[in-house]
């Protein structure tokens, strides 16, 4: 697969012993988290369409019990169309045809994502310790007034340790001495 970007074989994210529902597989650039059950016979199409479906056109693999029984095969079929398309090409291809797929992007190509810059996900904070703006990542979900997230930037290491130890774990002012004078905090 895509080694040169660390991914050796395809990565099934589903937690359910069907395997159904979803995997990570490699493509000229990146990867594309795609979902290879959802809208089975689209997807044949597409891939034969462009003379890369294989044995997959056949009328067992309409079977689902059929699929998931011989799930590795069809990721090895499907993960070799992938990798001759770029990611965009999957991404927004599968997007017209309601295909529920995602690209796989580094933290890198997060900062530039359009669609992140579009919902004003990262939010410029000034950093405490350097004096500048820093981008930092916002909620996933944004709300109207009166409940808008509030931002800050991370605490510093040790920052909010007595917050912690006072408001969380319930420590007095006498044991959270006693702790520092033991050198445990």
């Amino acid at each position: 697969m895509n080694e040169s970007k660390g991914f050796r074989r395809a990565c099934c994210i589903s937690s359910y012993p069907d395997r159904k529902h979803g995997c990570i597989l490699p493509c000229k650039d990146a990867n594309i988290l795609l979902a290879p059950f959802h809208q089975w016979e689209t997807l044949i199409e597409w891939m034969s369409n462009e003379g890369m479906a294989e044995d997959l056109q056949e009328a067992r693999w309409r079977d689902q019990d059929h699929r998931i029984k011989h799930y590795d095969h069809i990721i090895s079929v499907i993960s070799k169309w992938t990798r001759v398309h770029t990611t965009s090409e999957l991404f927004e291809l599968g997007q017209l045809m309601h295909l529920p797929w995602a690209p796989v992007l580094h933290p890198g190509a997060l900062m530039d994502n359009l669609q992140l810059e579009a919902r004003e996900y990262f939010r410029h904070m000034m950093h405490p310790k350097v004096g500048l703006p820093v981008k930092y990542p916002g909620p996933p979900y944004q709300f109207d007034p009166p409940f808008q997230n509030q931002c800050k930037s991370a605490p510093g290491i040790g920052e909010d340790n007595t917050l912690i130890y006072r408001e969380e774990i319930g420590l007095s002012d006498e044991e959270l001495g006693r702790l520092a004078s033991m050198n445990v905090i």
